[in-house]
């Protein structure tokens, strides 16, 4: 399961997650325009955090008038990485005990818990 996904740090995510919402490659000042809407940070930190994930394989430059991004991974692919690697870690690698976790932490709404009993009714078939 290793790969650049284990290799994203927290700061970094906020980069994947402006080009996902883009949907299209951008540029480091379009990147720099949306992350500094979420975040406190200088340009200077959002393309060190960009020049990092190129290094990481997590985003790749295409040449045009000037360098434009785009994730080498799809938001799906990584959020699918991310929840594995949370349950082997800290779960057993079983979502039960995740789920466990949540409830008995009232994490869990109302709404949630018919939400994943509908899910469970439909992968077993029945009520």
């Amino acid at each position: 399961m290793k790969g650049p996904f284990d290799k994203v740090a927290e700061s970094e995510l906020q980069i994947l997650k402006a080009l996902w919402a883009s949907k299209e490659p951008l540029s480091s000042s379009q990147i720099v325009a949306a992350v500094s809407a979420v975040t406190t940070w200088e340009a200077t930190t959002i393309r060190t955090l960009i020049h990092r994930l190129l290094i990481k394989g997590v985003l790749k430059a295409e040449k045009r008038d000037v360098q434009y991004y785009r994730p080498t991974v799809t938001e799906a692919a990584f959020g699918k990485h991310q929840t594995a690697r949370l349950l082997d870690t800290f779960y057993s690698g079983k979502a039960a005990n995740l789920f466990s976790a949540l409830y008995q932490q009232k994490q869990l709404s109302a709404a949630d818990l018919a939400e994943l009993r509908a899910l469970l009714v439909k992968e077993i078939g029945h009520e």
